[in-house]
């Protein structure tokens, strides 16, 4: 009797766990009712998370892909500092993303009835990538090629980078031999102030904070990895910067992907 009972209990502990209910209202997180977080949406598939008080905020991004996984979506989290890594939703609807994103981090322990759990949040972040985009293919390669398009991009045989004719940035290849007949090591990328956005690796390059060899990958300053396959067409008579297929790859997969040169 007493053991049917406490397996009773447990199955009414077990069902309850999963009977929370969770609703975004008038910007606010509400668990069964009761407001635990603030959230908002500026920016289509951008969400911005915080405590009620707008403390501990964090920014939770919607990623769709489109081939060769068409409708694959996850979540990207980063905190204020754009440190971030991919996460599955625990549980999606496409009519209620941010109820799916706030079950997602809740399941997760990211948010809980106290608010934000930012040192859970932080564990995630700083651990290894998941690198869901990759994973699935999620190159989302029509929005960076409507990005790129409007943006015109242009590199001149010195390695100046323009948009619409405007000078934005610089490129330079950088090769074992130092000469334009060396194998290429890496590409680098910087702005109008000489930032590196990123660099590109040819072959097993290797970086300070991240584990994994980069091969034909860029790394960008604020740790995100690109894959750039190494393309040597255009260059069939002497080599010309301007002809570098690779070269301004790398300049689409930057600014497609949100990275913008000129003057910070």
């Amino acid at each position: 009797m007493k053991k049917s009972i406490l397996i009773a209990l447990l199955t009414l502990a077990g069902a309850s766990s999963f009977a929370q209910e969770f609703k975004v209202k008038k910007g606010e997180v509400l668990l069964d009712g009761k407001p635990i977080a603030k959230m908002s949406a500026k920016v289509l598939r951008q969400y911005e998370i915080s405590n009620l008080d707008g403390t501990n905020t964090i920014t939770a991004y919607m990623r769709v892909c489109e081939n060769p996984a068409p409708g694959k979506a996850y979540i990207e989290i980063a905190n204020e500092e754009k440190k971030a890594n991919d996460l599955d939703f625990a549980k999606y609807s496409p009519f209620n993303v941010d109820r799916s994103i706030i079950q997602t981090l809740f399941a997760k322990g990211m948010i809980t009835e106290n608010g934000i759990q930012l040192e859970q949040v932080n564990t995630f972040l700083n651990g290894e990538p998941t690198g869901l985009g990759e994973k699935y293919g999620c190159k989302q390669q029509s929005a960076e090629k409507a990005i790129t398009d409007a943006l015109a991009l242009t590199i001149d045989d010195n390695g100046n980078v323009f948009s619409k004719k405007e000078k934005i940035g610089y490129i330079r290849m950088i090769t074992n031999n130092g000469t334009t007949s060396g194998a290429v090591e890496k590409y680098e990328v910087t702005n109008l102030d000489y930032k590196v956005i990123g660099t590109w690796y040819g072959k097993f390059g290797m970086v300070q904070g991240y584990s994994k060899a980069l091969n034909q990958e860029i790394y960008t300053y604020d740790g995100k990895v690109f894959k750039v396959e190494f393309n040597n067409g255009g260059n069939f008579i002497g080599y010309k910067m301007s002809q570098d297929v690779t070269a301004m790859n790398i300049i689409k997969k930057l600014t497609g992907n949100g990275y913008s040169l000129g003057h910070k």
